[in-house]
């Protein structure tokens, strides 16, 4: 397994690409907040703003406003794909 970390627009905005056997797995982070994910080449999924003025433009980075989900079904999916990756 390897993990490569890059900042995105702000050194408070990392992302981090995890390469393994089940794949792929990219997360986007906010501070230490997961905020997106993208499993392989399946659709990006993206956490609904509850965060600062900062993460809105974490947010705003990765994805459009109307694409993003509750947090609470984003919270379940993400656990799913961590389950698949992180083992």
């Amino acid at each position: 397994m390897s993990v490569r970390l890059s900042d995105m627009d702000s050194p408070s905005g990392k992302r981090a690409v995890i390469s393994g056997p089940s794949g792929t797995l990219t997360l986007w982070y906010s501070y230490e907040t997961v905020i997106g994910f993208q499993d392989g080449n399946l659709p990006r999924v993206v956490s609904e703003n509850l965060w600062s003025t900062t993460t809105g433009k974490h947010l705003n980075a990765i994805s459009i406003k109307k694409d993003r989900i509750k947090r609470a079904e984003f919270e379940r999916l993400l656990a799913a794909v961590m389950a698949k990756h992180i083992k």
